[in-house]
């Protein structure tokens, strides 16, 4: 999330937030009326929906009847609010029609922020409503939690499929369907003979559209023996243009124009509100673009004019016909597919543009859809899922080989750089087994690179021990010609300009990386060392990540009345009780949490429980929040209490293995370790990882990880030094240093070279997937000093009685200070 569709697969977290909902307003309880003036949505060919008539008043004397029930139904919104235009103002117009025709009364709350899901749904409940309708991905565990705790109550969610609860009615789109319509369409329209299609992120409910898409465009030219080109994306391949996000309306606009570039006329974005950047690009060049998810012809009508259609996802259609079913009483819970065939996908009006779609062209989409309904024609979806693409993930297949290009390249921005003979020396960090491992992976690189390149791998001591004799070096002049180093470390040498932008070596066409070795990296962590206030320079480059994880003894957790299941969605309430029901059980001052104080703890405390130790701009400091005053004040009281302790050792795996603490938390690079150390106690006890205790609805966890930089040097030394970064960060050197270290890759593909690791290696899968809920710490100038202040000021909170609001005050100030000296 194979890694690329596992991981990604969970990762429609990303997406449903921003395809489902985008902007935020306050948790309102809205009037028992729909909005006056909701911006309709209908949809083209909507199923009728003829009104009921409403019955005549009885007369004044005959006999009485017992009432009709009149059945309540609320909506719960995601975050962007319920005229979103998208997903929520959808779900939204399906309740309206069946207030219409049946006579129920709906409302709808409002979510600003995920913690509101469980709030309005539980308001929902208490007020006695008969149906409950919640909507989107983020909202499928709340929902879930509520059915089951429910079971005689009725919820539905509108695109969720994989929930247990029998009691939601659930709801999924095959919108490869009325893709195939749209490329089949967008074949038959085009005048260069390209159209282009890209996404937001490439995971399975983006490229569903895409497929369909291509499928449609290359059936269009079996049928008319026409050449015309997808560009953007590759089914063969699995992979195309992507922008790694679902709010940037520049990127938008950038790929619709360098997709137009290349000689597209006809554009589909599949990404959320990143597709108005698009239709913005299209309007000014005069192109065309279609629309995904709702008729953008009516929620983006600026952009009217070049709209060819959209692919629709009728989500009021699951509202609507939940209701339909629970005012029939014939509710169901369950999935229930909405397709081509019963109306729950279908492409828009073409609306302005009608008069570019002839009718023979709409007669053969009116053909071809009735053979997708009646299962004649694959829209190569199904196929697709079946059988990965990707050559990595075939049975027996591997990673593809390292390509050692000739040196010198002969033109390009390297042009007559040779690199033949350098010596390239490394400062790092690592020591013991795993400087020994490191060691042999560069013995193969010395040995197999055909340019006689030598590494020369040196352990300078831990990162802070780094940082001064980078220091050193940098007055002296002598300097290794790769050091590691945090993304603040970057950011510290590029300001005496002693770094190498390493975009010039990246992008480079002949020695840099290709475009399908970039989608391979984690967008997350491959941007990480691209630092904003440095022009957009790539400073850094990751060789590997590791995340903060609460380690904890499962058996001992059972023995206290706990099971592990508990602990995937450990709240910190329910950290502390467990803490202190341990401390209880063994009676000495000990066995709970050992206290960790170091500033990476406290950037993962404020992720988790839904705020930053960052300003929302990214320049500043805030350490005052009231969700870190709470944990301050927990993790005191939890001190004082005796539920945890403080410890004189750096790592806590010994104390782990001897029950001196039930938990403890700590880097996943340290996974082998705790084992270790409970093997050597001779402690049978099992033990697992989890989240960071929290708040939010899903878990937020703190990635990091030491980046490898490039000091400046000869052209040829620093070419030397980019040929080994790029090999180490291949796929098989990767797999062996992920066994060396235990460390995660930031290649999707190095999973496939691990299939004996993973398997002896449990909680390394088991951390694995908790990678798509990682956030990174500053990458600010000052924080290496920052970081020593909060330390500094944990330890004070815990051993005296400072008032904590006003030392965090205190912490905030003196940090934007450092922050504000560091950038004159």
């Amino acid at each position: 999330m194979t890694k690329r569709l596992s991981l990604l697969m969970v990762l429609l977290v990303a997406v449903a937030l921003v395809v489902a909902a985008c902007g935020g307003a306050a948790p309102t309880q809205a009037p028992a009326a729909a909005p006056t003036e909701a911006p309709a949505m209908e949809a083209t060919e909507a199923p009728a929906m003829e009104a009921t008539e409403a019955p005549a008043a009885a007369p004044t004397e005959a006999p009485a009847e017992p009432a009709k029930k009149t059945f309540k139904v609320g909506q719960v919104t995601d975050v962007g609010g319920i005229n979103d235009a998208s997903f929520n103002e959808l779900a939204w117009k399906g309740m309206q029609d069946a207030e219409l025709d049946f006579g129920v009364e709906i409302n709808f709350l409002e979510s600003q922020q995920q913690t509101d899901y469980e709030k309005n749904i539980n308001e929902f409940l208490q007020q006695g409503y008969d149906l409950i309708t919640t909507v989107g991905f983020l909202l499928g565990d709340a929902t879930e939690a509520a059915a089951e705790a429910n079971p005689d109550a009725k919820f539905a969610i509108i695109d969720v499929d994989y929930l247990q609860a029998p009691n939601i009615w659930q709801s999924n789109f095959s919108t490869d369907e009325a893709a195939f319509l749209a490329g089949y369409l967008a074949a038959g329209v085009t005048k260069t003979g390209k159209v282009g299609t890209f996404g937001g992120i490439n995971i399975p409910p983006v490229v569903i559209f895409m497929v369909g898409f291509e499928k449609g465009v290359d059936y269009y030219n079996q049928q008319h023996g026409t050449n015309v080109e997808v560009l953007g994306w590759s089914t063969e391949k699995g992979d195309g243009l992507f922008t790694g996000n679902f709010d940037s309306l520049d990127d938008g606009r950038s790929f619709a124009e360098n997709l137009f570039d290349e000689g597209a006329d006809i554009v589909m974005p599949v990404a959320g509100p990143v597709g108005l950047g698009t239709a913005a690009a299209a309007k000014d060049r005069g192109m065309l673009m279609i629309g995904v998810d709702r008729d953008w012809y009516n929620s983006a009508p600026e952009y009217k004019e070049v709209y060819l259609t959209s692919v629709l996802k009728r989500v009021d259609l699951v509202s609507y016909q939940a209701v339909e079913a629970l005012v029939n009483g014939t509710f169901e819970g369950g999935v229930h597919h909405y397709t081509l065939a019963n109306g729950g996908v279908q492409l828009a009006d073409y609306h302005d543009n009608a008069s570019l779609v002839s009718a023979d062209l709409q007669s053969e989409l009116d053909a071809i859809a009735e053979d997708i309904k009646a299962g004649k024609l694959s829209t190569g979806w199904a196929e697709f899922m079946g059988n990965p693409p990707a050559p990595a993930e075939e049975e027996g297949a591997m990673a593809p080989e390292f390509v050692w290009p000739e040196a010198p390249a002969p033109d390009g921005p390297l042009a007559g750089i040779d690199p033949t003979g350098q010596t390239v020396t490394w400062w790092h960090n690592h020591s013991g087994s795993r400087e020994e491992k490191l060691q042999a992976i560069v013995d193969k690189f010395n040995t197999e690179n055909p340019y006689g390149i030598t590494v020369e791998a040196v352990n300078q001591g831990h990162y802070g021990d780094i940082r001064d004799k980078m220091g050193a070096g940098i007055v002296s002049g002598d300097l290794p010609q790769i050091v590691v180093g945090y993304q603040n470390d970057e950011a510290f040498y590029a300001s005496v300009d002693a770094l190498v932008d390493m975009n010039t070596y990246v992008n480079d066409p002949y020695w840099g990386l290709s475009e399908e070795d970039k989608a391979d990296f984690s967008p997350g962590i491959f941007n990480q060392d691209v630092h904003p206030a440095f022009g957009g320079a790539r400073l850094g480059f990751p060789p590997n990540r590791s995340m903060e994880v609460l380690y904890y003894n499962k058996t001992w957790l059972e023995e206290l009345g706990y099971s592990a299941d508990q602990m995937e969605t450990i709240s910190p309430d329910l950290f502390e009780e467990i803490a202190c029901k341990a401390a209880e059980d063994r009676g000495d001052g000990e066995g709970g949490y050992i206290i960790r104080f170091d500033a990476s703890q406290v950037a993962a405390a404020a992720f988790a429980r839904g705020t930053s130790v960052l300003t929302e701009d990214g320049l500043h400091y805030q350490y005052n929040t009231p969700e870190l005053v709470d944990y301050f004040e927990q993790i005191r009281r939890m001190y004082n209490n005796g539920c945890a302790w403080v410890s004189p050792e750096r790592y806590h795996d010994a104390e782990f293995a001897a029950r001196q603490a039930i938990f403890y938390i700590g880097s996943t690079s340290g996974l082998p370790f705790a084992q270790g150390s409970m093997d050597e106690a001779g402690n049978k006890d099992e033990w697992g990882i989890a989240p960071q205790p929290y708040t939010t609805d899903t878990p937020r966890q703190n990635l990091y990880g030491g980046s490898v930089m490039m000091p400046k040097a000869t052209p040829e030394q620093e070419l030397a030094a980019w040929i080994f970064i790029k090999w180490f960060t291949s796929p098989e050197p990767q797999a062996m240093w992920v066994e060396a270290s235990n460390y995660f890759s930031p290649r999707y593909s190095v999973e496939t070279l691990l299939k004996d690791y993973i398997p002896t290696n449990p909680k390394y899968a088991e951390a694995e997937k908790l990678l798509p809920y990682a956030e990174f710490e500053p990458q600010l100038i000052s924080y290496s000093d920052v970081r020593n202040l909060v330390n500094d000021a944990f330890q004070e909170i815990i051993n005296t009685d400072v008032d904590i609001k006003t030392k965090l005050d205190e912490v905030t100030k003196q940090a934007n200070e450092l922050q504000d000296e560091a950038m004159q």
